[in-house]
């Protein structure tokens, strides 16, 4: 019986939190309604990181306010939680112990991207140099490097700059590598890609993809069932906006003629995420450099 309280405590939350429907009073944008599709297409956690996360209030979007103060509110919950991780990883008396605050850092990430933070941006408008404002609204369209770059620093990531270029603003390869801080793992076919997901496993992920003019950055979650969903704002069949969707039949036709670069959030990027190391944007000369990822 608590745990189907709790549940209903979070769903009610999400969808009072939606700046979505608090932002028009029609539904412009139809099948938008996240909450819908967690039913309709299973999208969702596997059942222990659903368990987890239901049960830790930190996790529930705030349900008072205005939209824009509740989305403020959970990054202030964001950046709590954060502290308390930080605090418990230097603390730790052991290896094992700092490795236990690193999976749990990493849980923690992909539950708040997964499941708070980027469904509340569903639905807005997608435009090549769109740039985000400092909560989600309607009248401010944005491109698909800077979701992830927005995403990845209210989830609490330090972001840096170089030379003035900020991270959306890099090619595919350059955005990757620089969220690594490392070369990225590299394909060109989808059975090649589908291997990888089977051997990292399931969890957040960070693609770039070059489409020989104009490339593409967005997030990837491969849930436990061996699904892969991709979240990101672009062109879709149901418009251009910010959006989730099947990776496979997206990636699929993609890299019949694209190149791939991918990142995991993983235990070197937990890393950064608590001792606060900055991903500064690394520019290269490379030819993989040339494609835009969105401005």
């Amino acid at each position: 019986m608590k745990e189907i309280v709790y549940f209903l405590v979070f769903i009610i939350s999400l969808i009072f939190a939606n700046p979505l429907i608090a932002f028009s009073t029609v539904d412009k944008f139809g099948v938008y309604s996240w909450v819908d599709s967690l039913s309709s297409s299973g999208l969702a956690l596997n059942e222990d990181e659903f368990d987890e996360l239901r049960s830790n209030p930190f996790c529930v979007v705030a349900r008072s306010g205005s939209p824009a103060r509740r989305y403020l509110k959970t990054l202030d919950a964001v950046r709590r939680k954060k502290e308390e991780l930080i605090f418990k990883y230097h603390s730790a008396s052991s290896s094992e112990e700092e490795n236990e605050v690193i999976a749990e850092s990493i849980s923690y990430i992909n539950a708040m991207v997964y499941r708070v933070l980027f469904p509340l941006w569903v639905g807005i408008d997608w435009d090549f140099n769109g740039v985000p404002g400092k909560v989600p609204g309607v009248r401010r369209p944005i491109a698909c490097g800077h979701i992830v770059e927005k995403i990845l620093q209210d989830s609490g990531f330090e972001i840096g700059r170089s030379r003035g270029y900020r991270l959306a603003y890099l090619a595919p390869w350059d955005f990757v590598r620089s969220v690594k801080g490392g070369e990225p793992d590299h394909f060109r076919d989808w059975v090649g890609l589908e291997g990888y997901f089977t051997k990292k496993g399931s969890g957040l992920y960070i693609l770039g993809i070059w489409g020989g003019y104009v490339g593409h950055i967005l997030f990837g979650y491969y849930d436990s069932s061996g699904k892969l969903w991709l979240l990101h704002s672009g062109i879709h069949p149901r418009g251009a906006s910010v959006s989730i969707d099947d990776g496979e039949y997206y990636l699929r036709d993609f890299m019949y003629w694209d190149d791939l670069w991918i990142t995991k959030v993983d235990a070197g990027l937990a890393r950064k995420w608590l001792e606060g190391e900055q991903i500064i944007p690394l520019i290269s000369s490379d030819r993989r450099g040339d494609a835009y990822g969105g401005k």
